[in-house]
């Protein structure tokens, strides 16, 4: 289960939950990761994408 939480107000914020992922698995280990890697993916990026200003840049912090 995936979830967010946004920031609505000083101390205030929003929990939201989303719908279960669904993952599927195959003989093929190695294309199954791939898969299931590329969903968490695509679903950080829409959560990051409905709010962009509330996602902390942990990229800038840690270049060195």
């Amino acid at each position: 289960v995936t979830a967010l939480i946004t920031r609505k107000a000083y101390g205030q914020h929003t929990l939201h939950v989303l719908p279960a992922l669904d993952i599927t698995t195959t003989e093929d280990e190695e294309k199954d990761i791939l898969q299931i890697s590329k969903l968490f993916n695509e679903t950080t990026e829409q959560m990051i994408l409905s709010c962009p200003e509330q996602y902390f840049w942990y990229h800038n912090r840690w270049k060195n």
